[in-house]
């Protein structure tokens, strides 16, 4: 199975999730797989399948020489990835909300320092 370009493995994700399903983002922002509403329902995002031009949201920065550091906040499924270059620094946070019944990504875009290009892409194709 071929893996989409920019991962080479499973270890290049991390998970956010509600409880009911997980979405997976790669280090370069892409949230490439996630079945709603459910684990066991068809999925919305997955090149991670293997498939360059698959189902994904990116939401990350465009210029070279830019370094990702990831980390989850405290000791929550709050996905915190911080793009660090010359020029500036954008602060990407990934999660999906509990206890309100509905199944959503939220993903928020905070500039940090300086200039950073944020890049974004959708392309959603179910099953």
């Amino acid at each position: 199975m071929a893996t989409p370009p920019e991962h080479s493995s499973i270890e290049d994700y991390a998970a956010i999730g509600d409880g009911h399903t997980v979405a997976l983002v790669a280090r370069n922002g892409s949230l490439d797989w996630l079945c709603l509403p459910r684990f066991d329902a068809p999925a919305c995002f997955s090149r991670i399948l293997g498939d360059p031009d698959g189902s994904h949201w990116l939401l990350g920065v465009r210029q070279d020489g830019v370094t990702a550091r990831r980390r989850y906040v405290g000791d929550t499924n709050v996905l915190e990835t911080t793009y660090a270059g010359p020029e500036g620094e954008v602060r990407i946070t990934d999660f999906m909300p509990t206890g309100d019944h509905r199944h959503d990504v939220v993903r928020r875009v905070e500039g940090v320092r300086g200039r950073l290009e944020v890049r974004h892409e959708l392309v959603i194709r179910f099953d």
